[in-house]
């Protein structure tokens, strides 16, 4: 940016410098925490700051210099009750010894499953629009017989599931064979068949 005043021009447009006296120079300080508060006020309304606050216990960052002994354990029980994990004595004293080495490392397996389940949490529409875009890619005009549990579980696998050249299809297609389905394109049975004959005519050939 510094350059760009330099050079007097910013990706294409010319910066032009006020003659006025009037004008002061904007403070970068006060500028980018304003730019920060609307950021955060956009983002976060007061309807979900209180869940903001449950999270934050979570985070050293955003700790307080001084930690006292129960710090962000009333909160820990609220966001173990939000995100429907189980608050067990073996949670609480998992979080004291997070506190106990400052945040540096989650130790313990269910403060472990907490924290995973916090990450879940979206801070964009960004995976609902990538969403959208694969549930296009499935269902098409020529697909319109998918049903809705189908179409779920191609999107959970299509989002969530490893790559194609990961899967190993072979044991599923020896299952499938296993309960004696068939392509559509196999017509091995309809070669071994023998036309059924029609009894109206066989009484009329009958006849000669």
């Amino acid at each position: 940016m510094k350059l760009s005043v330099l050079a007097g021009e910013y990706c294409g447009v010319t910066i032009e410098r006020s003659n006025a006296k009037s004008d002061k120079e904007i403070n970068k300080f006060q500028f980018y925490q304003a730019l920060a508060d609307s950021i955060s006020a956009r983002l976060m309304p007061e309807s979900e700051k209180q869940i903001a606050q449950c999270l934050d216990v979570l985070f050293p960052a955003t700790w307080p210099a001084e930690v006292c002994a129960d710090y962000g354990e009333k909160e820990l029980k609220e966001t173990a009750s939000k995100f429907l994990v189980p608050y067990s004595r073996e949670l609480k004293d998992e979080y004291r010894d997070f506190k106990d080495v400052k945040g540096t490392a989650v130790s313990g397996e269910h403060l472990k499953r907490l924290v995973g389940a916090v990450h879940t949490l979206p801070v964009s529409t960004a995976e609902c629009v990538r969403g959208f875009s694969r549930m296009n890619i499935i269902c098409t005009p020529l697909r319109t017989c998918l049903t809705v549990k189908h179409i779920s579980v191609l999107l959970f696998i299509s989002i969530n599931g490893p790559p194609l050249s990961h899967w190993q299809p072979l044991p599923y297609v020896k299952s499938w064979l296993a309960q004696g389905r068939h392509a559509a394109t196999d017509l091995g049975k309809a070669k071994s068949a023998k036309p059924c004959p029609d009894e109206s005519r066989l009484a009329v050939w009958n006849c000669f």
